[in-house]
């Protein structure tokens, strides 16, 4: 019993010890993770303070040690940015969100023990360093949000192992490497943003399995590879921004057509190439669509607007766009911004853009877009109903006509409108100011004229003002600066201002950039405007007529960059203020009348690196300290009155960069060829004419009838008689007798010379004829030709010269010739050629020039001829050329040329010949024109958007007009009867117009007639059995050409058409309603090369004495209703390249006599009743290498074989053209 109770008691006794035991691991298990493992998240929350660098908010200043006790009120779950969410675990750390704390430092790898830890937001701090690896431990991790710090490293790969993980953000770091591959593993990621890092590498293809993906941000990270095929398997994605990887490359994958719940896709500036698949378009989810900027090419499909009913933005800008802008884009309702600019669109743009009532940005610049309107512009017109637009950009399209009414329509709120390099022509409307809100107004390269409108003062809220490059004159309104104290951009460059400038010019406080060059400013520089610090960028008062001396408060310019007050009328010295521009860069004082020395004080300009004082009075020796400016790279001080040594350091180093030519320096590096430091006299003169002539042979590579063999050297060192030394040399002329044995003339023309010019020829300070036309030189012409100022002649027509015309040749004050037609030259018409006052030629012609005609070309009183044609010059043709009153010869035809033609051009009374054709000219033909007596050649063909009629008087009033060419021209009305009193005409072209009624009979009168053309018409008229018109041009013995082809002429062929002259050569009447046969004496016409006959209603069989018309090379009498056989005597026609005969009733066989047509190109015979076999001496003929139709007739038998491969492949032609052959029996 003891024992059992014993027993009992030493199990109750273990009994209850096991029960305290179990009771406090129960206890443990409930409070431990609060005793116990919250000093674990405190720890790891305090390391990560340690980390911290810098704090400047305080937000971690309550971060302090617990010291472990429980439920205390500064628990860690109180702590900023810490939260403890976790009803399962509470006191653990669930979330840290610091984000935008401004927060420095590096992140703890202690974080990693934070081992409940979700979510996890460092975002927009300045936190630098990797990051660590260990947050791969957090299997609990959610959300690791890290953007828009300074971190650095590679992704961890150890990120894989959060598998919970929904959101990874990691833009806006310093990030390298690869995207690590094995994220992919991370199934619930929704979230993936790496942009704006330097990564490497592409898209890993895995990530097409992350089918709960919305957002996958990859902007500017720098990928490469393209875009794998594999994300169109991305079902759940919403948004794709791959935007500004330059190097990613590909093309588009189709497969993205998958994507149907994506709502942002944003590829712009990804190196992409290849066609925008269509299936793009079909993406109806799609809110963002921008691809602008790739290598890409294709068309906006029609059903645009359809497919994407949703999208807000549309930008596929640069991307090789074809085609025209959809009438269906006015369906995307929702549309806020459209950017198409920088393509190839081209047609008019759809005035169903209009119904874009949220449209706030429409971009179409740099298109082929165009439209002509004479009173408004659908487009405006409809754009007035977007009541949110503030920006519109047409910039660089083909837009043309005058500013409309309806401009005044467009909302109020507008902020940006932009219309640069247009042909918008007429004024400004006064009611521009009405637009208060305006920020930006650009209307520049376009060709408006009249004057700046002086309610632009209005608007008070303008930034920018651009008007640059148009026909505008008048004086500067001063209320347009007085007022707009916000402007920061100004440019009233190249148009044809004067007076002065405004003082109230002083009030732009806020100015950066000032433009005024290129106009006819006058007066003294405004100290007000010098005195503008805001002026920081640019300005450029060049190009102006402004005189006095450069103000001395140009000192208070002292963050200005680049300062240009080149080619004026400025005097005296050079201000000492300028030193004081310490922030200079650029200065160009070139081109004025400066005097006295260089200040030593501009030695302060420590960060000029262009100085440009050529072609003034300067003089004293060059200053050495400008070779201790450092960044210095380019000194012009050529073209003054220094003398002395030239130093040899810094800039003066570099033979290509620094010019002195034209001044009495000596000395420098030897590149320059400058004499050395002693004195001269004539003989050193001579020498140096000789030295001159040596250098420009040098660059001579070819010259292959040696013309230049007798230059040599020696010859001219001493030696001033014209009979020896450099005067003796082939084409170098010595006339001056006041200085003997200086050249005067170098002519070297035709000589097949090839090489560059060399700029020495300058030396040649007594040239007055420099002659190298129809040569091979190259290069550039050197600009140191305008220093020769003697120079009364320079041709350098028909060679190969690149580059720009160069300014500098304004500085030939007594040039009289000036020729350059015929090369390859490039740039603008320099402005300030307009200083050449005793121009009498000049010749720019069949060149490459663009840009504007200079209206300042206009005051060149001696000038009698003008040669501008074969260019790429725009813009209008200025009303000061009007002014010319020697002009004799107008030649500006095939150019881009636009807007009206000015009315007074009617004031040139001396000319004979004006030549506009082939522009892009509009609006109604001066009536002035007409009057000009003494006009010989009146030619504006091509012009299709001119319009006018021809003056009942035009043979009175133009009583000298040799050629009259209006073809193209949309003429109107009538040939006026008095055309027939203007007795010298030789050629009449005035086909493809609107002109109606008879040709009246008084063009019998022109006795010199040689080319009537009036085809393409609405003439019309009807005869019985003979045209009084044509028995009247009988009358004119020296017509070779008629041309009266597609007009509504009918009656019968008369008699009297063989009584033309015999030397007509081409006559075409065809498309007409002509009937009756076809004269049998037609063969008296025998000088005929053209006959045309085409498309009428004759009837009959072909004369067969038409075989006599040996000189005949085209013969068309297709489409009419001529029967009969082929006559044999077609075979007679040697001469023949093209024989149409298709579309009549011809039976009978081919004649085998048309073998004898050895020159024959073009043989139709299709659509008649022949029959027989095809001759094989027809199907052989060698010449046949453009058409063989021979199809729908009755032909049959075999087609011949020949050997020769020639008919071998007439055979082919003729199969592929026989293909539809009715009732032939054809066996190869």
């Amino acid at each position: 019993m003891g024992g059992r109770s014993k027993r009992h008691g030493l199990f109750g006794i273990v009994s209850s010890r096991y029960m305290l035991i179990t009771s406090c691991l129960i206890y443990a298990v409930h409070v431990l993770p609060m005793c116990i493992a919250q000093p674990s998240d405190e720890q790891a929350l305090l390391a990560f303070k340690a980390g911290i660098s810098g704090d400047p908010n305080g937000v971690l200043g309550a971060w302090t040690p617990t010291n472990g006790r429980v439920n205390a009120t500064d628990s860690i779950c109180r702590w900023s940015g810490v939260s403890c969410r976790s009803q399962r675990h509470p006191g653990r750390v669930t979330a840290l969100e610091l984000m935008s704390s401004n927060l420095t430092g590096v992140i703890s790898p202690s974080l990693s023990n934070l081992s409940f830890l979700h979510t996890l937001n460092l975002s927009s701090n300045r936190l630098s360093g990797s990051i660590p690896s260990e947050l791969g431990l957090l299997r609990r991790l959610q959300v690791i949000s890290l953007g828009g710090n300074f971190l650095t490293g590679e992704i961890p790969t150890s990120l894989t192992n959060c598998a919970r993980l929904t959101h990874l953000e990691l833009q806006r770091n310093g990030l390298h490497g690869e995207i690590p591959v094995n994220l992919s593993y991370c199934r619930e990621l929704q979230v993936f943003n790496v942009s704006v890092n330097t990564l490497s590498g592409g898209i890993p293809p895995s990530f097409g399995s992350l089918s709960k993906l919305e957002f996958f941000g990859l902007h500017r990270s720098n990928l490469t590879g393209g875009i794998p095929p594999s994300l169109g398997n991305l079902s759940s994605l919403l948004a794709f921004d791959a935007i500004e990887n330059f190097n990613f490359g590909g093309n588009i994958p189709d497969v993205l057509v998958r994507l149907t719940k994506l709502n942002f896709l944003r590829l712009a500036s990804a190196g992409l190439g290849g066609k925008i698949p269509a299936s793009l378009f079909d993406i109806s989810s799609l809110r963002v669509l921008d691809l602008g900027n790739n290598n890409l090419s294709g068309v906006l499909p029609d059903d645009i607007g359809s497919n994407l009913p949703r999208n807000e933005f549309l930008s596929l800008y640069n991307c090789g766009l074809k085609g025209r802008i959809p009438a269906s884009i006015g369906n995307m309702t929702g549309l806020h911004v459209i950017q198409l600019h920088i393509n190839r669109l081209q047609g008019s743009v759809p005035p169903d853009i209009g119904r874009l009532k949220d449209l706030k940005a429409l971009n179409l610049e740099s298109n082929q877009l165009e439209d002509k309107w004479d009173r408004d512009w659908p487009l405006i017109q409809a754009l007035g109903n977007c009541s949110r637009l503030f920006v519109l950009s047409l910039s660089s399209n083909r837009f043309q006509g005058v500013l409309p009414p309806s401009l005044l329509n467009l909302t109020i709120g507008i902020q940006q409108i932009l219309m640069n390099g247009n042909r918008i022509s007429g004024p400004m409307p006064q009611e521009i100011g009405k637009f208060s809100n305006l920020h930006v107004l650009a209307l520049a390269d376009n060709a408006l004229t009249g004057t700046i409108p002086d309610t632009i003062g209005v608007l008070r809220n303008m930034i920018g003002l651009d008007v640059s490059g148009n026909n505008l004159s008048g004086e500067v309104p001063p209320m347009l600066v007085a007022n707009l104290t916000q402007l920061a951009f100004l440019d009233l460059s190249q148009n044809e201002l004067h007076g002065s400038i405004p003082e109230s010019f002083g009030t732009m406080r806020n100015i950066g950039i000032l433009d005024l060059s290129y106009n006819q400013f006058s007066g003294m520089i405004p100290k007000q405007v010098l005195s503008l610090s805001s002026l920081t960028l640019f300005l450029n008062l060049s190009h102006n007529i402004f005189s006095g001396s450069i103000p001395s408060e140009v000192g208070r310019l002292t963050s200005l960059g680049i300062l240009d007050l080149s080619n004026n009328r400025l005097s005296g010295e050079i201000p000492q203020a300028l030193s004081q521009c310490q922030a200079m860069e650029h200065l160009f004082l070139q081109g004025n009348q400066l005097v006295g020395m260089i200040p030593q004080s501009l030695s302060s300009l420590k960060g000029l690196e262009y100085l440009d004082m050529s072609q003034n009075n300067l003089s004293g020796s060059v200053p050495d300290f400008l070779s201790t400016l450092q960044y210095l790279r380019y000194l012009n001080l050529s073209y003054n009155q220094f003398d002395g040594p030239v130093p040899t350091k810094g800039v003066f180093n570099d033979s290509r960069n620094f010019f002195a030519a034209g001044n009495r320096v000596c000395g420098g590096v030897s590149e320059l060829q400058l004499p050395k430091c002693s004195g001269t006299d004539n003989s050193a003169q001579i020498a140096m004419d000789e030295h001159a002539l040596l250098s420009f042979r040098a660059l001579v590579t070819r010259d292959p009838h040696r013309v230049l063999i007798s230059w040599t050297a020696g010859n001219g060192h001493t030696d001033a008689n014209t009979t020896t030394g450099v005067c003796s040399w082939r084409g170098v002329g010595c006339r001056s007798r006041r200085h003997p044995g200086r050249v005067t003339s170098l002519e070297l023309w035709s000589s097949n010379l090839t090489g560059t010019i060399s700029p020495f020829l300058s030396n040649l300070t007594f040239l007055r004829t420099l002659n190298l036309s129809h040569n091979s030189f190259s290069g550039s012409i050197p600009w140191e030709l305008g220093f020769l100022p003697h120079l009364l002649y320079l041709d350098l027509r028909h060679n190969s010269f690149q580059g720009m015309i160069p300014g500098s040749l304004a500085r030939a004050s007594k040039l009289q010739i000036l020729q350059l037609e015929y090369n390859s030259l490039v740039g603008t018409i320099p402005a300030n050629l307009s200083n050449l006052q005793e121009l009498e030629v000049l010749d720019v012609g069949s060149n490459q020039l663009s840009g504007r005609i200079p209206p300042s070309l206009g005051s060149l009183s001696k000038l009698t001829y003008l040669g501008l044609y074969l260019n790429n010059l725009s813009g209008g043709v200025p009303a000061s050329l009007g002014n010319l009153s020697s002009l004799v010869d107008l030649f500006a035809d095939t150019n881009k040329l636009s807007g009206q033609i000015p009315d007074s051009l009617g004031r040139l009374t001396k000319l004979k010949f004006l030549d506009l054709a082939y522009n892009q000219l509009s609006g109604t033909i001066p009536a002035s024109l007409f009057n000009i007596s003494s006009v010989a050649t009146f030619e504006l063909s091509g012009n299709n958007a001119l319009s006018g009629v021809l003056p009942f008087d035009i043979g009175v009033t133009l009583p000298n007009l040799r050629n009259l060419i209006l073809n193209d021209c949309q003429l109107s009305g009538r040939i006026p009867r008095s055309i027939g009193n203007a007795s010298l005409l030789r050629y009449v072209q005035l086909d493809d117009n609107k002109l109606e009624g008879t040709v009246p009979l008084e063009v019998g009168n022109l006795r010199d007639l040689e080319v009537l053309t009036l085809g393409n018409n609405q003439l019309a008229d009807e005869w019985g059995s003979d045209w009084e018109l044509m028995a009247s041009l009988s009358n004119c013995s020296k017509l070779f050409s008629l041309s009266l082809d597609s007009n509504n002429f009918q009656g019968m062929l008369p008699p009297s058409i063989v009584n033309l002259s015999n030397t007509m050569q081409k006559l075409h009447l065809a498309h007409n309603k002509f009937h009756g046969s076809i004269s049998s004496d037609i063969w008296k016409l025998s000088n005929l090369a053209i006959l045309s006959l085409r498309g009428n209603f004759l009837s009959g069989s072909i004369p067969p004495r038409i075989g006599d018309l040996y000189k005949l090379g085209a013969l068309d009498l297709s489409q009419n209703n001529i029967s009969g056989e082929i006559p044999p005597t077609l075979g007679n026609l040697t001469g023949l390249s093209m024989l149409y005969l298709f579309q009549n009733n011809l039976q009978g066989s081919i004649p085998t006599s048309l073998g004898n047509l050895q020159n024959i190109a073009s043989l139709v015979l299709s659509f008649n009743q022949l029959n027989g076999t095809i001759p094989v001496e027809v199907i052989s003929l060698s010449s046949l290498t453009s058409y063989l139709g021979l199809s729908y007739n009755f032909l049959s038998g075999r087609i011949p074989s020949e050997e020769s491969s020639r008919a071998r492949m007439n055979i082919r032609s003729a199969i592929r053209e026989l293909e539809a052959v009715r009732d032939v029996l054809l066996v190869c």
